[in-house]
């Protein structure tokens, strides 16, 4: 028993030293592979690092159980570490900043029933102050025990967007709930408005059947309401009126256009009612075409229109046709509206020169001056009339007239404004003047039948004595003094001469001549006039009919008052003769550049004696006067700073 026992012992002894040696070698090839693991392992997290550090995402392992940084990707390091070593630090301290662990660690999270979990969440980090959002992994390390893998991406901007989006979100649902209460109350409101229009609001379709209308377009049409829907429009045209109408409304559908006309509707009980149409085309929500219009009553327009036209007609008809020059004014823009035939005679101007502008801006009204602006000015503002006021008018070509004007104010097409009537006085004062000018001149003529020959006789001896005497030996040294003599008496005795013949009655003596053919011949006379005085002269001649002329008066008239033109000129100045047809009359003008005559003269031109020359004796334009009165021709003068013109209106014959 007892060696049994030994041998058992010996055994079980060399056993025991057998898995001695058996650890031992186990312990070293445990060694061993721990190395090669760890080696291995250490070039995967190597390979790995690279990987994540590309990353623009915080990717980092720490202990569960000690917090230490066991890795953080270079984007991390970057953020959290500014590239210091952060391997074996906390991680509460590096990513939070604080001394202890976080409140809100997840690693409890991410082992459950010893099973690794994922878990996902957000948060604002005290440090970057960015929003996070992190994914947490529970995962097993290189030595076999589990550790937290987080991987943290910076969401600011998307949380930014999200929270601004949220903002948009809720305006938008407070702006559509404050839309719909609008829409709804502007519904309602247009409804009322609807219901209380004095047109009619009508909704049709491309056919012509109605879906909409109003109470008034059922007055109008004069069917009720209820009846209206779907009721075809065109069936209510009067038939003169069908085809037209029809023609231009498929012509609108056609090309979705507007429709607009003017349409007589006959109501079911026989009446005819004048509107006028309108509607426009639109496209629903499922792409159909609408009509939406409106329709007017304009019956009693078109009544009122009949009497306007009738009344404007009879108005036109006494405008036109009447003698006195009148003209009809806006009062809103002051401009010109019509004027009528006497006008545009009177001021030489034509109707498209007139209308649209402003009289006050045409070189018409000579004597305007301050007082009659003002009166004529607060006369349009206020809308009062101005009863004969006495001016003068300057027509086109300067030939003045003289007159009262009075104003009226008139509605003409619902627009104010005035109507201006101008009494032509120029003849009537002409006719005075002429009047008293042959009065004067009657004197004038009394007065040489009595003492012309008297007067004459005296001098015809004085001056034969003076020729008797001028011819003796012992007076010879006088010649010079007895030639001036003769010649003054000469003067004088024809001055008797033109005198004697203002106060005689004699015949006319006229004939059918041409008035160029008798300025032709005086052209080079005229001209070395002209060229002695230093004066341009200029010719223009138009084609006139032949008229009755006394050629040799015509001569004196035409040279009279060319010579009274080159006396009024500077030197280098132009004077224009000019002869033309104008209407029925043939004019010939004479117009100079002088300094012009004053007003206080102007009346009384053609009075024998009267002259603004020094050495003038004032019996020139006199004889004018009295040739131009043998041929039953007017003479015509307009005058102003930069000269005169004299017209001589010959009847054509």
């Amino acid at each position: 028993m007892q060696k049994k026992a030994l041998k058992y012992l010996s055994r079980t002894k060399q056993q025991i030293a057998k898995n001695k040696q058996l650890t031992q070698e186990i312990n070293e090839l445990n060694k061993k592979w721990n190395a090669m693991t760890l080696g291995y392992c250490s070039r995967i997290l190597s390979n790995l690092s690279l990987l994540l550090d590309k990353l623009e995402a915080v990717v980092y392992v720490s202990d569960l159980e000690t917090y230490d940084i066991l890795f953080i990707n270079n984007f991390g390091r970057q953020i959290f570490g500014q590239g210091e070593n952060l391997l074996g630090k906390k991680c509460y301290s590096v990513l939070q900043g604080k001394d202890h662990p976080c409140e809100f660690c997840t690693n409890n999270k991410l082992v459950q029933d010893g099973e690794p979990q994922v878990y996902v969440w957000e948060f604002l980090n005290q440090i970057t102050n960015k929003w996070m959002k992190c994914v947490d992994y529970a995962v097993p390390w290189f030595d076999g025990r589990l550790v937290r893998l987080e991987i943290a991406l910076n969401i600011s901007d998307n949380k930014i967007l999200k929270s601004e989006l949220n903002k948009y979100q809720e305006q938008l649902e407070s702006l559509f709930k404050e839309r719909t209460v609008a829409l709804k109350e502007n519904k309602n409101r247009y409804e009322a408005i609807i219901k209380s229009l004095p047109v009619g609001v009508y909704q049709t379709s491309p056919e012509g059947y109605c879906v909409y209308t109003n109470e008034e377009t059922s007055r109008i049409v004069g069917i009720p309401k209820e009846n209206m829907i779907d009721y075809l429009w065109t069936r209510s045209l009067h038939p003169e009126d069908k085809k037209s109408v029809i023609i231009k409304w498929v012509k609108c559908v056609k090309k979705k256009i507007p429709f607009r006309k003017e349409v007589r509707i006959v109501r079911p009980d026989g009446n005819v009612v004048w509107s006028i149409a309108l509607a426009n085309p639109y496209v629903s929500h499922d792409g159909k075409l609408w009509y939406v219009g409106t329709i007017m009553d304009i019956t009693g327009r078109k009544k009122g229109e009949d009497r306007l036209r009738l009344s404007n007609e009879r108005f036109s008809k006494a405008f036109n046709a009447s003698s006195n020059p009148m003209a009809i004014i806006s009062l809103e823009s002051g401009t010109t509206l019509d004027a009528n035939e006497a006008f545009l005679t009177h001021t030489e101007y034509t109707k498209k020169e007139i209308i649209g502008c402003k009289i006050l801006e045409l070189s018409l009204m000579l004597s305007f001056d301050q007082v009659f602006l003002s009166e004529i000015r607060e006369a349009m503002q206020n809308k009062k009339p101005i009863k004969n006021y006495e001016l003068r008018i300057c027509s086109k070509n300067r030939v003045l007239r003289y007159g009262l004007l009075s104003t009226d104010i008139i509605e003409l097409n619902d627009e104010a404004c005035m109507l201006v009537n101008f009494n032509d006085l120029t003849e009537r004062r002409q006719m005075e003047r002429e009047l008293a000018r042959l009065d004067r001149l009657n004197i004038v003529g009394q007065m040489a039948a009595g003492i012309g020959h008297e007067i004459r006789n005296p001098m015809t001896s004085v001056r034969g004595f003076l020729q008797l005497l001028k011819n003796k030996d012992e007076c010879v040294k006088y010649t010079d003094y007895f030639n001036l003599m003769i010649e003054e008496l000469d003067r004088a005795n024809s001055i008797i001469t033109e005198y004697l013949s203002l106060a005689r009655r004699q015949g006319a003596n006229l004939k059918m001549q041409n008035m160029n053919d008798i300025l032709d011949a005086l052209h080079p006379l005229i001209q070395s006039d002209a060229n002695n005085c230093n004066v341009n002269l200029k010719i223009q001649k138009e084609t006139v009919p032949d008229i009755l002329l006394n050629e040799k008066e015509l001569r004196q008239l035409i040279l009279n008052l060319v010579r009274n033109g080159l006396d009024a000129m500077p030197e280098g100045g132009t004077l224009i003769l000019k002869t033309q047809k104008k209407g029925k009359k043939v004019v010939l003008s004479v117009q100079d550049q002088g300094k012009g005559i004053a007003h206080s003269i102007m009346d009384k031109l053609g009075t024998p004696f009267v002259t603004t020359k020094d050495n003038g004796v004032g019996l020139g334009l006199a004889t004018c006067y009295s040739i131009a009165s043998r041929h039953k021709a007017n003479i015509i003068v307009s005058s102003s700073s930069r000269g005169t013109n004299f017209m001589v209106e010959f009847k054509n014959s």
